[in-house]
Protein backbone atom coordinates (compact mmCIF):
# COMPACT_ATOMS: atom_id res chain seq x y z
CA UNK A 1 0.00 0.00 0.00
CA UNK A 2 2.65 2.68 0.84
CA UNK A 3 4.37 1.43 -2.62
CA UNK A 4 1.20 2.52 -4.62
CA UNK A 5 0.81 5.58 -2.45
CA UNK A 6 4.17 6.45 -2.96
CA UNK A 7 3.49 5.49 -6.68
CA UNK A 8 1.28 8.12 -7.13
CA UNK A 9 2.35 11.11 -5.18
CA UNK A 10 5.34 10.73 -7.25
CA UNK A 11 2.81 10.93 -10.22
CA UNK A 12 1.37 13.89 -9.20
CA UNK A 13 4.73 15.51 -8.70
CA UNK A 14 5.99 14.99 -12.39
CA UNK A 15 2.71 16.60 -13.29
CA UNK A 16 3.45 19.59 -11.23
CA UNK A 17 3.58 22.70 -13.06
CA UNK A 18 4.42 26.41 -11.39
CA UNK A 19 1.12 27.71 -12.27
CA UNK A 20 -0.92 25.22 -10.22
CA UNK A 21 -2.45 26.25 -7.53
CA UNK A 22 -3.99 23.14 -5.80
CA UNK A 23 -3.77 19.46 -6.10
CA UNK A 24 -6.80 19.13 -8.25
CA UNK A 25 -5.47 21.56 -10.95
CA UNK A 26 -2.76 19.02 -11.02
CA UNK A 27 -5.42 16.19 -11.26
CA UNK A 28 -6.28 18.04 -14.38
CA UNK A 29 -3.85 16.38 -16.40
CA UNK A 30 -5.40 13.47 -18.13
CA UNK A 31 -2.46 11.18 -17.42
CA UNK A 32 -1.78 12.43 -13.95
CA UNK A 33 -5.65 11.83 -13.49
CA UNK A 34 -5.60 8.36 -14.70
CA UNK A 35 -2.56 7.33 -12.34
CA UNK A 36 -4.10 8.39 -9.77
CA UNK A 37 -7.58 6.96 -10.92
CA UNK A 38 -5.86 3.39 -10.99
CA UNK A 39 -3.90 3.68 -7.54
CA UNK A 40 -6.71 4.79 -5.80
CA UNK A 41 -8.91 1.55 -6.86
CA UNK A 42 -6.18 -0.39 -5.66
CA UNK A 43 -6.02 1.19 -2.42
CA UNK A 44 -9.25 1.09 -2.00
CA UNK A 45 -9.95 -2.25 -2.11
CA UNK A 46 -6.79 -3.01 0.25
CA UNK A 47 -7.95 -0.41 2.37
CA UNK A 48 -11.75 -1.92 2.53
CA UNK A 49 -10.85 -5.13 3.08
CA UNK A 50 -8.83 -3.99 6.09
CA UNK A 51 -11.38 -1.98 7.53
CA UNK A 52 -13.65 -5.08 7.34
CA UNK A 53 -11.19 -7.19 8.84
CA UNK A 54 -10.87 -4.72 11.79
CA UNK A 55 -14.89 -4.43 12.09
CA UNK A 56 -15.03 -1.52 13.20
CA UNK A 57 -18.17 0.11 11.14
CA UNK A 58 -17.99 4.05 12.16
CA UNK A 59 -14.58 3.69 10.56
CA UNK A 60 -16.07 1.74 7.48
CA UNK A 61 -18.22 4.10 7.09
CA UNK A 62 -16.04 7.36 7.30
CA UNK A 63 -13.53 5.65 5.15
CA UNK A 64 -16.84 5.00 2.30
CA UNK A 65 -17.33 8.62 2.27
CA UNK A 66 -13.61 9.19 2.13
CA UNK A 67 -13.59 7.16 -0.98
CA UNK A 68 -16.52 8.34 -2.75
CA UNK A 69 -15.38 12.19 -2.57
CA UNK A 70 -11.59 11.25 -3.84
CA UNK A 71 -13.55 9.48 -6.75
CA UNK A 72 -15.74 12.38 -7.29
CA UNK A 73 -12.56 15.02 -6.94
CA UNK A 74 -11.20 12.46 -9.85
CA UNK A 75 -14.11 12.49 -11.99
CA UNK A 76 -15.24 16.83 -11.60
CA UNK A 77 -13.02 18.91 -12.98
CA UNK A 78 -12.28 21.33 -10.88
CA UNK A 79 -14.09 24.56 -12.31
CA UNK A 80 -17.12 23.19 -11.37
CA UNK A 81 -18.98 23.65 -8.60
CA UNK A 82 -19.86 19.77 -7.78
CA UNK A 83 -15.73 19.65 -7.39
CA UNK A 84 -15.58 21.46 -4.19
CA UNK A 85 -18.44 19.14 -2.46
CA UNK A 86 -16.64 16.61 -2.74
CA UNK A 87 -13.13 18.30 -1.53
CA UNK A 88 -15.50 18.85 1.67
CA UNK A 89 -16.67 15.51 2.01
CA UNK A 90 -12.56 14.11 1.54
CA UNK A 91 -11.63 16.64 3.99
CA UNK A 92 -14.40 16.31 6.66
CA UNK A 93 -14.28 12.25 6.32
CA UNK A 94 -10.21 12.47 7.10
CA UNK A 95 -11.12 14.74 10.13
CA UNK A 96 -13.87 12.25 11.26
CA UNK A 97 -12.01 9.56 10.46
CA UNK A 98 -8.65 11.00 12.75
CA UNK A 99 -11.31 12.51 15.74
CA UNK A 100 -12.75 8.90 15.83
CA UNK A 101 -9.32 6.94 16.38
CA UNK A 102 -7.98 9.29 18.72
CA UNK A 103 -11.17 9.04 21.05
CA UNK A 104 -10.94 5.20 20.39
CA UNK A 105 -6.99 4.96 21.09
CA UNK A 106 -6.20 7.82 23.30
CA UNK A 107 -3.18 8.19 21.99
CA UNK A 108 -1.13 11.67 22.41
CA UNK A 109 0.33 11.96 19.34
CA UNK A 110 -2.73 10.65 17.33
CA UNK A 111 -4.81 13.93 19.31
CA UNK A 112 -1.41 16.61 18.55
CA UNK A 113 -1.91 14.77 14.78
CA UNK A 114 -5.15 15.61 14.53
CA UNK A 115 -5.16 18.88 16.02
CA UNK A 116 -2.64 20.05 13.47
CA UNK A 117 -4.80 18.32 10.86
CA UNK A 118 -7.51 20.67 12.18
CA UNK A 119 -5.41 23.65 12.19
CA UNK A 120 -4.16 22.88 8.74
CA UNK A 121 -7.69 22.96 7.49
CA UNK A 122 -8.49 26.11 8.86
CA UNK A 123 -5.41 27.33 7.58
CA UNK A 124 -6.06 26.12 4.11
CA UNK A 125 -9.80 27.52 3.80
CA UNK A 126 -8.79 30.79 5.35
CA UNK A 127 -5.53 31.30 3.28
CA UNK A 128 -6.71 31.67 -0.41
CA UNK A 129 -2.80 31.87 -1.75
CA UNK A 130 -1.41 28.76 -0.22
CA UNK A 131 -3.86 26.27 -0.85
CA UNK A 132 -1.49 23.52 -2.77
CA UNK A 133 1.29 23.74 0.30
CA UNK A 134 -1.56 23.41 2.90
CA UNK A 135 -3.02 20.80 1.06
CA UNK A 136 0.39 18.90 0.40
CA UNK A 137 0.84 19.20 4.24
CA UNK A 138 -2.95 17.92 5.09
CA UNK A 139 -2.57 15.40 2.99
CA UNK A 140 1.38 14.04 4.80
CA UNK A 141 -0.38 14.37 8.17
CA UNK A 142 -3.22 12.37 7.32
CA UNK A 143 -0.46 9.42 5.80
CA UNK A 144 1.51 9.77 9.02
CA UNK A 145 -1.25 9.40 11.35
CA UNK A 146 -3.05 6.45 8.94
CA UNK A 147 0.56 4.32 9.22
CA UNK A 148 0.90 5.25 13.23
CA UNK A 149 -2.40 4.19 13.51
CA UNK A 150 -1.35 0.61 12.89
CA UNK A 151 1.35 0.59 16.02
CA UNK A 152 -0.75 2.25 18.46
Amino acid sequence: MIGVYSYTIYNVCIHYKSTDQSISSILKNEKCNSCVFNSMTKMCLTVLLYEWIRNDMVSMRVVLLLIGGIYGVLMFDYTRAVHYVFCFAVFVSILVFMIHHTMKWNSPWLYASTLLEIGLAIATVSNNTEILRNEIYLLANFAVFYVYLHFV
